[in-house]
């Protein structure tokens, strides 16, 4: 039985992201905390990572830098997800705004290229369809639009899940039994007849 991990929007370079190097005490409490969910979960055979791993360039996360900043960011999304210690990475394209250094400068494939180097089975992709222990289907994309409304927020992505499951039907197949969303920074678990989200 293979046990599966998820994990996303790190945003590792921002002066609130998550970071192995923390240099002030929201990065510290970030560490703390990812490294109680490592250690609670144990290890994992499959990883997948659900975008925005680094900040990039953009001020809009109070972030600034040149090359060598952007190549620390790369560096420290690496030691997390190592700190996973799963041999199987799925990485998903977070958002451009973040991950984009230019149409030919993808941070996140920076990523998947340095963990493939460490030996890791890392692979890069816009959106993930996994089927896991033979049976259970995870989809998962970083892209999720939001509510202003607490009481709204399951509403964008039961509407993602509602067209997939509408889709998968006319082709005959089975839908998801679990869909991941990220971006929107915010943990919010929806269930119903078919499937959770």
């Amino acid at each position: 039985m293979k046990r599966v991990g998820l994990y996303g929007d790190p945003h590792s370079g921002s002066k609130v992201g998550l970071t192995p190097n923390p240099t002030n005490k929201v990065q510290e409490i970030l560490l703390e905390r990812h490294l109680d969910c490592v250690n609670t979960l144990g290890p994992v055979d499959i990883l997948s990572c659900n975008g925005d791993l680094v900040d990039g360039t953009m001020a809009k996360g109070m972030s600034v830098g040149d090359d060598n900043w952007i190549a620390g960011q790369v560096d420290d999304a690496c030691e997390l997800i190592k700190l996973w210690n799963a041999p199987r990475v799925f990485v998903n394209m977070g958002t451009g705004y973040h991950t984009r250094g230019g149409p030919t400068n993808d941070f996140e494939a920076q990523v998947v290229n340095q963990l493939r180097a460490a030996g890791i089975e890392a692979t890069f992709h816009t959106k993930l369809e996994l089927e896991i222990n033979g049976w259970f289907k995870l989809k998962a994309r970083h892209f999720v639009r939001s509510s202003g409304i607490p009481h709204g927020r399951s509403g964008p992505g039961e509407r993602v899940k509602f067209w997939d499951i509408l889709e998968n039907h006319l082709h005959g197949e089975d839908s998801a039994h679990l869909w991941v969303f990220s971006h929107v920074h915010y943990f919010q678990f929806t269930k119903n007849a078919f499937g959770a989200s």
